[in-house]
């Protein structure tokens, strides 16, 4: 029986052996006279929250990323991730408008970043701040909707706060979590009733 290394030509080094006759394949021999099979890595993707799907890997500024790189350049996208959506041969990030996305890290592992709890009430949702102050109480996590209504058993966070957390009571400024999303919100992933609460 003749066992094959398959060699993934892809951002990952993967090697995996296998049984049986060869696939119809780019075939080398390996230093110890073992079979090598370039394969392609199954389509396990990351897409970006336009749904765009992120290149890898890709070089920026004499980096090499093999997943979604963290926004350095503050402002209202500090704690985001981005990739690059076009690359040159030698995997440069060729930096012009349109040529990069924020990555939808809640959707695949793959894409390397941080699931971050996030509002569904808003398009396009905003990312929940955490800790926030309401009413004198230090929230780590969405908050339960305690006013009764259609919303009851529902979690909300707060989108904007002061320098202390404290949540600024205005409209625009919170929203309902995303807990079918990310297990990070706090709250119970359950569906009923056309929405998950």
């Amino acid at each position: 029986m003749a066992i094959i290394v398959v060699i993934l030509a892809v951002s990952l080094a993967c090697t995996y052996a296998q049984e049986g006759p060869p696939p119809a394949a780019p075939v080398t021999v390996g230093p110890n006279g073992e079979t090598l099979i370039t394969a392609p890595l199954p389509d396990l993707v990351c897409r970006t929250d336009v749904a765009s799907r992120c290149v890898f890997p890709f070089r920026f500024n004499g980096v090499l990323h093999q997943e979604c790189a963290p926004w350095v350049w503050g402002g209202e996208n500090e704690g985001r991730h981005w990739c690059s959506l076009i690359t040159d041969n030698d995997n440069n990030h060729i930096n012009e408008p349109g040529n990069y996305h924020f990555c939808d890290c809640c959707s695949n592992v793959r894409c390397g970043c941080p699931c971050r709890c996030q509002t569904t009430t808003d398009a396009p949702p905003k990312a929940c701040v955490f800790p926030f102050r309401f009413n004198g109480v230090l929230h780590q996590e969405c908050a339960p909707w305690v006013w009764g209504g259609d919303n009851q058993g529902r979690h909300w966070c707060s989108t904007n706060t002061d320098s202390n957390n404290n949540h600024i009571n205005e409209p625009g400024n919170w929203g309902f979590c995303n807990c079918w999303i990310s297990e990070r919100c706090g709250c119970p992933s359950r569906c009923g009733n056309g929405w998950c609460q």
